[in-house]
Formats: structure tokens, C-alpha cells, sequence
């Protein structure tokens, strides 16, 4: 999150862009969001394994997760998006968001194959995850 702030404030500076008070407001919330969550993250174990891993992501309350997320996903590219994706770009920036959260999961889970001794189906499923939601993304 901070790397977003970083670059946008740095586009600003390097393309001449003038700097309103939304915008200050905008980074300034933003830059406080982050740490409250920096200060607040819970304490969790590290994943070594993919046994691990595997029954992380197996978790109801994630499964449930990806649920929700998969029909927000699917309402928002049928509806939302083609309605005010051209007048608002708030739909684009949810999609981002939701694609992130599950890219950050995907990469975990290809980072497993090169710390683990042998080869597993969840890191093959979690760079094909990773593959679609960075190409979607990219091109919405």
C-alpha cells in the first residue's frame, strides 16, 4: 500500500500534475489507513510448507471468502463496470483491490515451490490464479 503511495506522489512530481486538496486528503487517508493496519496486523505463523498452506486456503471462512469475492467479481464485470467504469473510476479501483488480495494469496503459494523439496498441485493452481488475475487486471 505504502508502494502505491509512493509512486503516485512520485508521478505527480515527475509529470508536472498539480496537487488539489482531494488529492492531499486522499493521500493523507490513505497514508493513515496504512498505519492502522501496520499497527493492528495479528500477530501469524509463517507458512514453510504447503501442507501448511494448503490447509489454510482450505479454511471455510477463506473458501467463503473467495466465494463472496468470485460473485462481487462476477456482478461487477456484468453490471458495474460497463454502467460507470467510463464516469467513475471507483469500479476500476475495487477490481484492483480484489484482484490484489487475490494475487498476494497466489504468489504465497508459488514462492512454496522454490523453498519446498518436492513438487505439489496447489502452487500450479496458485500460479494459473496468479496468471489470470494479473492479466485481467492489466487490461481492465
Amino acid at each position: 500500500m505504502l508502494m502505491i503511495l509512493v509512486t503516485a506522489f512520485a508521478s505527480s512530481r515527475i509529470l508536472g500534475e498539480k496537487i488539489n486538496k482531494y488529492w492531499t486528503l486522499a493521500f493523507a487517508t490513505s497514508l493513515g489507513g496504512c498505519l492502522v493496519i501496520i499497527v493492528h496486523v495479528p500477530k501469524e505463523p509463517h507458512i514453510y510448507d504447503i501442507e501448511t498452506f494448503l490447509y489454510m486456503i482450505t479454511a471455510p471462512m477463506f473458501l467463503a471468502y473467495n466465494a463472496f469475492l468470485l460473485v462481487f467479481t462476477v456482478i461487477m464485470i456484468r453490471f458495474t463496470i460497463p454502467k460507470w467504469g467510463q464516469v467513475n473510476s471507483v469500479a476500476y479501483t475495487l477490481q484492483s483491490a480484489i484482484f490484489g488480495s487475490i494475487i498476494v494469496v497466489a504468489l504465497k503459494g508459488v514462492l512454496l515451490v522454490f523453498t519446498d523439496k518436492f513438487f505439489h498441485w496447489v502452487p500450479l493452481i496458485c500460479v494459473l490464479a496468479f496468471e489470470f488475475a494479473f492479466c485481467y487486471s492489466s487490461n481492465t
